[in-house]
């Protein structure tokens, strides 16, 4: 199996722990939570010709924070 890493950036409130519920759970969050330090989430993808990648999604935390 493929594996790619996937590093999500942004300012906070941006959608990037939603767009990985989306493509994990095929959901959409109504509510914010925001994201403490990392979180990382398995994202599979079949291709056309049958092989399976696997995404490793890192939603990083979107404000910035002071680290002790």
């Amino acid at each position: 199996m493929e594996t790619k890493k996937v590093v999500l950036v942004g300012d906070a409130g941006v959608g990037k722990s939603t767009l990985i519920a989306f493509l994990t759970a095929g959901k959409t969050v109504t509510s914010y939570a925001p994201t403490l330090g990392v979180e990382v989430y398995p994202v599979f993808h079949q291709k056309p010709n049958g092989v399976l990648r696997r995404f490793n999604m890192w939603d990083c935390v979107g404000e910035n924070v002071t680290w002790v």
